[in-house]
């Protein structure tokens, strides 16, 4: 799936948003039953080691004396500058601002710390995305909004199909767990590796984006951060999401079956 992605602009204070591959609700048909919405940035022509490349050298170490935009970002990208240029205008980054990047020793244990703070919140919507379950008691409005039912369901026939998603639940909860652990461990894991992407300043715009399990961004002291689990490199979690996303399919063809002969 592609899709344009904005700019992460790095400030002074430290931001963060995390954008995992969630599922919208329920559609009509089974086909569009899960849209995995994969957040990331493809990888760029410039190999890693480029990204860590130092700074600009205009003061002292560990101190930049603001120079602009337009300067830490022409000497970080080099060739590659005259193209990323006119994007990062059209996206609005104002390149005569002064900017004040930290050395990234000072930088990464606030960023680090801000990726596994939010974790814990957004492994919660990677559950509900997973199990599109409500999360106390099934409800005649809940399977009328998810199914796009004409007709509520009545309080006996809400009980019933509770009933008989009973076992289709509990394994796709066993799935789930399994799923979430495993992308937990590989997100901490990413962090103590410093397997992410930082830019000085401003993150690249990019105009497709690959698909991956999890894709989180932050921004603080100058510095843009993003992290991908990609799918390709995480094959035993991708194959959970599709045991996932099938028995979570599994389970709403027999409530479409049991609605169908009402």
């Amino acid at each position: 799936m592609h899709r344009s992605m904005p700019v992460l602009l790095a400030g002074a204070g430290i931001s963060l948003f995390l954008i995992v591959g969630l599922a919208f609700l329920l559609k009509s048909q089974e086909k569009a039953e899960t849209v995995t919405l994969p957040v990331g940035r493809p990888e760029t022509t410039h190999p890693q080691a480029e990204i860590a490349r130092p700074l600009p050298s205009g003061a002292r170490q560990g101190e930049l004396a603001d120079p602009s935009a337009e300067q830490l970002l022409s000497e970080f990208w080099g060739t590659r500058w005259e193209t990323l240029r006119p994007a990062l205008i059209e996206q609005g980054v104002d390149l005569s601002a002064g900017h004040k990047v930290l050395p990234w020793a000072e930088a990464k244990p606030k960023i680090n710390a801000e990726f596994a703070r939010s974790l814990v919140s957004h492994l919660g919507g990677m559950r509900e995305a997973c199990l599109q379950w409500p999360d106390k008691e099934l409800t005649s409005l809940w399977l009328v909004e998810c199914f796009k039912l004409q007709t509520a369901p009545t309080d006996y026939d809400v009980a019933q199909i509770d009933m008989l998603c009973v076992e289709g639940n509990y394994h796709l909860t066993q799935l789930t767990d399994e799923y979430l652990t495993g992308v937990d461990s590989a997100v901490n894991r990413a962090l103590a590796e410093e397997k992410y992407k930082k830019y000085p300043i401003v993150s690249p715009p990019e105009d497709s984006i690959s698909s991956n399990l999890f894709a989180g961004a932050c921004a603080f002291g100058g510095w843009a951060v993003t992290l991908l689990l990609p799918t390709a490199e995480y094959q035993d979690l991708a194959n959970l999401r599709s045991q996932i996303d099938a028995a979570r399919i599994e389970r709403n063809k027999l409530i479409r079956q049991y609605l169908k002969g009402k």
